[in-house]
């Protein structure tokens, strides 16, 4: 059996190494007044565009308009 060939190794390619710092995310609380008018905004021209209008998560401002609907 032919000997098995070895597979060279990059040692030029460097590796971004994570730091492990956690990252702390701010919660925000909306108002009935606000979420009201968000769900307006969304009925009228879609949940994606209310979503980078009021530059909120898609699936948070879909929660909404579902809830509204109940």
């Amino acid at each position: 059996m032919p000997p098995q060939k070895r597979r060279k190794q990059k040692k030029d390619v460097s590796k971004k190494v994570i730091s492990n710092e956690t990252i702390k995310r701010r919660r925000n609380s909306y108002s009935v007044e606000q979420k009201k008018q968000i769900v307006t905004y969304a009925k009228e021209n879609g949940i994606i565009k209310a979503a980078n209008y009021f530059e909120l998560d898609k699936g948070m401002v879909s929660c909404w308009v579902k809830s509204n609907e109940k």
